[in-house]
């Protein structure tokens, strides 16, 4: 039998479900000479997810669906718990070098683990996973204790940034085998996309109800507890309060869509527009009309859409629970931050943001450092971590 220094690498990737930023970077790493990829899917899709994404097996990269089934639980957070029961048999059987396993939160996702190091195949961890969000001190002694052999048995490691990197080191991962392997979009298509859209913007304003003199904040994301929506409701009753001539347009869907409106009529704001879901193909022409982007987050283990916003060029204004603020907040520079649940700093922020001068200044730094996240990295550090892995396992 061929060894891995003569035929191309098998390496089998488990994936919660095809997402637009992810499905595309495996694409790309798929395309690596010396790498055989077959990518694994727990679900099509989840119910709370807005993505329509078909994806199918190419010459490079081969796709499977697995059988199983999800377990929705909500609360603050709206969690989905994948499990596919035949994932055992599918990796004793078959004959991959490598297997890139998505965190350990999954039943899946722990059963590969456990499955790998039976079977003695080595494993690399990918997780965005970090320490920003508070947790009792008593759950985070009990990660400290059941994540160890999890996380410490890999052979590498795969993080979203720096912050998820040091929460592998803490649980222990060797510093020298992480590599990067950031959420993020097609960067250079997203700016072309957004640049075509600019003559469009008064009347993509117009559709809105937004005034074209207006400045204009945008959100992105579900409505849920975690997105810290009712902070940027606040927030915004506070700028009106001012005379500040901003407007926020919040753009999706979720179970907190009427609470949050009843607190905008609560608190008689009216420069505050609901514009539902859009489609994937819609949003470009919405970044375009904006002026400025909010993620009020009270957890965010990363948070693509920042770098969405940053490709389009626009200051972002994040809380301190954003795990891609670390890495892609530069105070002053690409945007401000302020802490989770602080109304009054948010407005700050937004209100320090409605100087043109200042947006001029920003907009540019904001996608610069968007183009430094963008795929190149990530496929090299996925490379390097599977054949790190390889190496270490032998």
């Amino acid at each position: 039998m061929p060894t891995t220094a003569e035929r191309p690498l098998r390496v089998a990737v488990l994936s919660e479900l095809p997402t637009p930023y992810r499905w595309p970077l495996f694409q790309r790493v798929a395309a690596r000479e010396g790498l055989d990829l077959t990518v694994m899917f727990y679900a099509r899709a989840e119910a709370d997810r807005d993505w329509a994404l078909t994806v199918h097996g190419s010459r490079d990269v081969n796709v499977e669906f697995l059988p199983g089934r999800a377990f929705h639980v909500r609360r603050r957070r709206s969690l989905f718990f994948h499990w596919n029961p035949g994932i055992r048999g599918r990796l004793r059987g078959g004959g991959f070098d490598v297997v890139v396993i998505p965190g350990w939160s999954m039943p899946t996702s722990v059963a590969a683990i456990w499955t790998c190091r039976r079977a003695r195949i080595p494993y690399v961890i990918f997780s965005e996973t970090n320490d920003l969000s508070p947790r009792p001190a008593w759950l985070r002694a009990l990660k400290r204790v059941v994540l160890r052999p999890i996380v410490g048995g890999a052979s590498a490691w795969l993080a979203t940034g720096s912050m998820s990197a040091r929460f592998l080191e803490r649980h222990g991962a060797r510093p020298d085998r992480i590599q990067r392997f950031a959420n993020t979009p097609d960067v250079d298509a997203l700016c072309a996309a957004v640049d075509a859209q600019r003559a469009r913007r008064a009347a993509t304003r117009a559709a809105l109800g937004v005034p074209d003199d207006a400045v204009l904040a945008v959100f992105v994301g579900r409505l849920i507890g975690a997105k810290g929506v009712v902070t940027l409701v606040e927030a915004q009753a506070l700028v009106e309060a001012a005379g500040c001539p901003l407007w926020t347009l919040v753009v999706g869907d979720g179970v907190e869509r009427d609470s949050l409106r009843a607190r905008v009529e609560e608190l008689s704001i009216e420069c505050m527009v609901f514009a539902g879901v859009r489609r994937p193909n819609e949003l470009p022409g919405l970044w375009a009309a904006a002026d400025l982007f909010v993620l009020p987050s009270l957890h965010e283990p990363w948070g693509v859409v920042v770098n969405e916003a940053m490709a389009a060029g626009l200051p972002v204004i994040l809380s301190d629970r954003v795990g891609a603020g670390p890495d892609l907040l530069v105070e002053g520079v690409t945007g401000r931050g302020f802490r989770a649940g602080e109304p009054a700093e948010l407005a700050r922020a937004m209100i320090a943001l409605c100087d043109p001068g200042v947006r001029r200044e920003m907009g540019p730094a904001a996608r610069c450092r968007a183009r430094e996240w963008g795929y190149g990295p990530s496929i090299d550090g996925f490379e390097s971590a599977v054949r790190a892995a390889v190496a270490a396992g032998r």
